[in-house]
């Protein structure tokens, strides 16, 4: 099976979109994060299904149903996912 490691930073991104949908009602939030979540397992299974993104060694992968964009990279056993931005977010370098 292929794994999904979140980094130390995805995570963080991960909480705070949590507490942001958590005053929506907490079925919201967590129905986002298990979608999120969802990505990342099918990304692990289709590493290259995202796009490279120009001069790094990253891809990216919008979350069908929301405006959340995963941010990863390949691993010898799947991915790791580095952030989860918003789309609107200003979340290139």
């Amino acid at each position: 099976m292929k794994r999904v490691e979140w980094t130390g930073s995805a995570e963080c991104d991960l909480q705070a979109i949590d507490d942001y949908w958590c005053a929506y009602g907490t079925e919201c939030a967590d129905e986002i994060l298990e979608t999120i979540r969802v990505a990342g397992h099918f990304l692990a299974g289709l590493p290259e299904a995202g796009p490279a993104l120009e001069g790094r060694e990253a891809r990216k992968w919008r979350v069908a149903g929301t405006n959340y964009l995963l941010i990863y990279r390949l691993v010898p056993d799947g991915i790791q996912v580095l952030r989860v931005q918003h789309a609107r977010e200003d979340w290139r370098p």
